[in-house]
């Protein structure tokens, strides 16, 4: 570890020039981000039956935006945005390409529209700032029903009015068959003085349940998907700057799927069969603690994952706790390193509800729970 930390620290050493190069490329703003990980997962097994190895050991990330904006007259303009990410699953691998956002906007007194393709506020808010600072993104923002991305969508930022921020967004999906799929998502923060509030209310409708992670192609008809379906999120947050460097923060999540089509559309959990007209449901509660000082900053925060519920056969696992922390050292402007541990513990022998494998380290009824520590180096540019 202490190896692959020095070649992390010297690595962003050497991109840290690409941070004091961010900037305009003529009339095209460029910005984005590298950054590099590695981590080593240590597993507290039931028995001895081994873990599957679907999880990277490191990865490099790559997000490059380019942007624009130009005045139109009348106190209003337009603006563009292309965000482009490669991420290599394993160093030497060639890893998946997609699109993040791809859009095009007008602002004026009236407020902000955007037509495209752009990032769900159910994934920027709960990553940054609740989930990412005490490395528990992955847990916290990448599960649940609610989707990442749109695809063909519209959203409507409204003026700010003194502290109170309101956003709108409605998507199309793709569709490809008679089932109106659509997604919905309203976003509002209020910020008066030392804290903020965030409130996220997303849903899908018509479109295939996804149980256990957000669907990054956004809301899709599915070539056999019947109309009924519907799933989505209602998430509350709450940011305290307490002076003195630190900030307490406070989340609740809860994840929601109805299934009212047909057998061979819905998922099956746990090796239970699936069953038309049913509700499932279960939540997260977060709670974290940042401090800052110079050029460190200290976070850390708990987490737990509620018992999913099934509306016809009851429970349908037992929960689990998730425990993380991060130290990050800022070399320069828009360069740092940063090492991390989390500690994820399942409450009984199966994975949480909302949660696929690979993102809680481990399948419940194979690990009691997984410890992962890691070291990387991000430059922002």
């Amino acid at each position: 570890m202490l190896k692959r930390f020095t070649l992390a620290a010297f690595i962003a050493a050497s991109l840290a020039p690409l941070a004091a190069q961010a900037g305009k490329l003529g009339d095209i703003d460029l910005s984005g981000y590298v950054l590099l990980e590695t981590w080593v997962d240590r597993h507290d097994l039931r028995g001895k039956t081994a873990l599957p190895a679907n999880q990277p050991y490191a990865f490099v990330l790559h997000n490059l935006e380019l942007g624009g904006e130009k005045e139109i007259g009348g106190g209003q303009k337009v603006s563009w945005r292309l965000g482009h990410r490669n991420r290599n699953g394993n160093l030497g691998n060639s890893g998946a390409t997609g699109s993040r956002e791809a859009w095009l906007g007008i602002e004026g007194e009236y407020g902000a529209v955007k037509v495209g393709r752009f990032l769900t506020k159910a994934w920027q808010v709960l990553d940054y700032p609740y989930g990412s600072a005490a490395w528990q993104a992955e847990p916290l923002a990448e599960t649940g029903a609610a989707d990442w991305v749109t695809v063909k969508a519209i959203r409507y930022t409204a003026p700010r009015m003194g502290g109170l921020e309101l956003e709108a967004t409605y998507d199309t999906g793709n569709q490809s068959n008679s089932a109106r799929a659509a997604l919905f998502e309203g976003f509002a923060r209020y910020s008066s003085g030392p804290l903020t509030f965030d409130f996220i209310a997303q849903r899908k409708v018509n479109a295939p349940l996804q149980v256990g992670v957000g669907d990054f192609g956004g809301s899709d008809g599915g070539p056999d998907v019947k109309d009924g379906n519907r799933q989505g999120i209602w998430f509350a947050g709450m940011r305290w700057q307490m002076g003195g460097g630190f900030e307490l923060l406070a989340a609740y999540k809860r994840n929601y799927w109805h299934a009212d089509g047909g057998a061979g559309d819905l998922p099956q959990w746990g090796g239970r069969p699936a069953t038309s007209g049913v509700d499932l449901h279960n939540s997260r509660i977060l709670l974290g603690l940042n401090y800052q000082t110079g050029k460190y900053s200290w976070n850390g925060a708990i987490q737990r994952v509620t018992e999913g519920h099934d509306s016809v056969r009851g429970n349908l696992d037992d929960g689990a706790w998730v425990i993380g922390g991060r130290v990050v050292y800022a070399v320069k402007d828009g360069v740092f390193l940063y090492a991390g541990v989390r500690h994820h513990r399942f409450s009984g022998k199966h994975t949480p509800l909302d949660a696929f494998p690979w993102q809680v380290q481990g399948d419940g009824s194979i690990a009691k729970a997984n410890t992962r520590i890691g070291v990387g180096a991000q430059v922002m540019f």
